[in-house]
C-alpha cells in the first residue's frame, strides 16, 4: 500500500496499514526499554533498577510536554487536512514544534538550577540518591532530543508515513541496545552508560524522522515561508492535547508518591520489584497504545470530512484488536511471571517473590487499559479534549492516587499492588458511561 487515501480506502485496509507500522514500532521501542532493564539489573545492581524507577517522574516532565503539543497539534493537522486546508495544517505543525521545544528547554533549565532539591523530592535515600543523580542528569541533558522524537513520530504518522516511524524506532532501538551493552558491560560505565546510550540513540531516530519533511513526501514540511505563529491555534492544540499531558504528568506524580509509599513499607527492594514490573507492563501497554495511535489519524481525518460511518468502523476495529492484545499480555504476565522476573538478574528470594506478585496483580489491568486507551484516543481524535481529559484525570490520577494512599494503610504492600488494577477497572466504567452519554454530542457515531 502506497500513500494512504484516508477518505476512500477501506477502513480495514487503512487500519492495518497504520497498525502494522505502529505495533512493530511500539514492540521494538518497548523491547529496547525491556532490554535496558535487563542490562541494568544484570550489569549494574538491583539498587540501580530502583534508581531508574525513581527517575520516571523526571522523564514524564518533558515527555508530557511533547505529547501535549504533538498529539493536540497532530489532531488538528488531520482535521484540517480532512477539510482540505493544507496551509492551516502546516501552521499547526510548525507552531506546535516551536512551542514544544521552548517548553522543554525551560523544564531542562529548571532541573539543572534546582537539581539537588528535585532529587530529594523524588524520595531517594542515601543509597539511591547518587544513582538517581547519575541517571537523571544524563537523561535530562538529552531531554530536548527525546521530546523531539516523540513529537516528530506523531506528526510523521499523521502525515501518512507510519512506516518511517517504525523504521526510526527499529534502528534507534538497535543502536540504543548496542550502546547500552557496550557502555555497561564493555566499558563498565554503570547507570551513566545506560543513560548515555539512550541519549545518543535519539540522534539516529531524529535524523530518520526529519527525512520525511525534507523529502516532502507528505503534506507537511519544514518551512517558515508562510508560517504565522498563532496563540489561538496553540490554545486549541493544547486543549486537545491536554489529556495526553495530564496522563503523562499524572503518571509522574503518582509514580513519585507510590515510590515514597513503597520506601516506607518495603524500602529499596520494594521499589526494585516495581521497577521490574514497570519494564514488563510498559511493554504490553505500549503495544495497546500502538493500536490507539493507528486509529487516531483515520478517525480525525474522517471526522473532519464528516464521514461518521468510517469513524465508527475505525473505533470498533481498534477496540477489538486492543482487547485481543490485552488478553494475550495478561496471560503471558500471569503464567510466565517467574522466568520473566529472573531475566532482570534478581537474586534475592524476597525481591523475586515481590516482583512475581506485582507482575501478576498488574496483569489484570491489561484488558481495562485497552478499553481506556481506545476510548480516550477516540474523544481526543474528534477534538473533544474535555471528555478525554475527564477520563485521564479521574482514571490516571485521582483514582490511582486515592487507591495508593488509602489501600496500603489497611493492606500494606498488597494495597499498592491492587491500586492500579482497581483504578483501571473504575476508569473503564467511567469511560463506558461517557461513551453512552456523549452519543448525541457525537451525532450517533457509536
Amino acid at each position: 500500500m502506497k500513500k494512504p487515501d484516508l477518505l476512500n480506502d477501506s477502513i480495514k485496509k487503512l487500519f492495518y496499514f497504520y497498525l502494522s507500522s505502529s505495533i512493530i514500532g511500539m514492540i521494538i521501542r518497548s523491547l529496547h526499554n525491556f532490554l535496558d532493564g535487563i542490562f541494568v539489573g544484570n550489569g549494574v545492581s538491583e539498587e540501580a533498577l530502583a534508581a531508574v524507577n525513581m527517575t520516571m517522574p523526571l522523564i514524564a516532565s518533558f515527555t508530557s510536554v511533547a505529547l501535549l503539543f504533538a498529539s493536540g497539534g497532530a489532531t488538528y493537522v488531520s482535521i484540517e487536512l480532512g477539510r482540505g486546508n493544507k496551509d492551516k495544517a502546516q501552521n499547526y505543525f510548525i507552531g506546535s514544534m516551536i512551542t514544544m521545544l521552548a517548553s522543554v528547554f525551560i523544564i531542562q533549565t529548571l532541573f539543572f538550577l534546582f537539581k539537588d532539591g528535585i532529587i530529594a523530592i523524588l524520595g531517594a535515600n542515601d543509597v539511591l540518591r547518587p544513582l538517581v543523580d547519575e541517571y537523571g542528569t544524563v537523561m535530562m541533558a538529552f531531554a530536548p532530543m527525546m521530546a523531539l522524537n516523540i513529537a516528530l513520530s506523531i506528526f510523521v504518522r499523521n502525515d501518512g508515513n507510519p512506516k518511517l516511524v517504525m523504521q526510526s524506532n527499529v534502528l534507534g532501538a538497535i543502536i540504543n541496545a548496542t550502546l547500552n551493552a557496550l557502555f555497561i558491560f564493555g566499558f563498565g560505565l554503570g547507570l551513566f552508560g545506560a543513560a548515555l546510550g539512550t541519549g545518543l540513540a535519539q540522534f539516529v531516530t531524529a535524523g530518520i524522522l526529519v527525512l520525511h519533511f525534507t523529502k516532502k513526501t507528505g503534506y507537511l514540511h519544514i518551512s517558515f515561508k508562510s508560517f504565522k505563529y498563532s496563540l489561538i491555534n496553540m490554545g486549541k492544540a493544547m486543549q486537545v492535547g491536554l489529556p495526553s499531558w495530564i496522563g503523562e504528568i499524572a503518571f509522574g506524580i503518582v509514580w513519585l508518591i507510590m515510590n515514597r509509599v513503597i520506601m516506607d513499607i518495603k524500602g529499596e527492594i520494594g521499589v526494585s520489584a516495581f521497577s521490574i514490573t514497570f519494564y514488563v507492563c510498559n511493554f504490553g501497554y505500549a503495544v495497546m497504545y500502538g493500536v490507539a495511535q493507528a486509529i487516531q489519524p483515520i478517525i480525525s481525518f474522517n471526522f473532519g470530512a464528516h464521514r461518521y460511518d468510517r469513524v465508527k468502523e475505525a473505533f470498533r476495529l481498534g477496540l477489538f484488536d486492543a482487547f485481543k492484545i490485552g488478553g494475550f499480555f495478561m496471560f503471558i504476565s500471569i503464567i510466565f511471571a517467574y522466568p520473566i522476573v529472573k531475566l532482570f538478574g534478581a537474586d534475592s528470594e524476597e525481591l523475586i517473590s515481590l516482583a512475581v506478585s506485582t507482575n501478576r496483580y498488574i496483569a489484570f489491568t491489561y484488558l481495562f487499559v485497552a478499553y481506556n486507551a481506545i476510548t480516550s484516543t477516540f474523544f481526543q481524535s474528534i477534538g473533544d479534549g474535555k471528555t478525554s481529559l475527564i477520563i485521564q484525570v479521574l482514571r490516571g490520577f485521582l483514582l490511582t492516587l486515592f487507591f495508593i494512599l488509602i489501600l496500603p494503610k489497611f493492606l500494606g504492600f498488597l494495597g499498592i499492588m491492587l491500586a492500579y488494577p482497581l483504578s483501571e477497572i473504575t476508569g473503564s466504567i467511567l469511560s463506558a458511561f461517557l461513551m453512552k452519554t456523549k452519543q448525541k454530542v457525537i451525532k450517533g457515531i457509536m
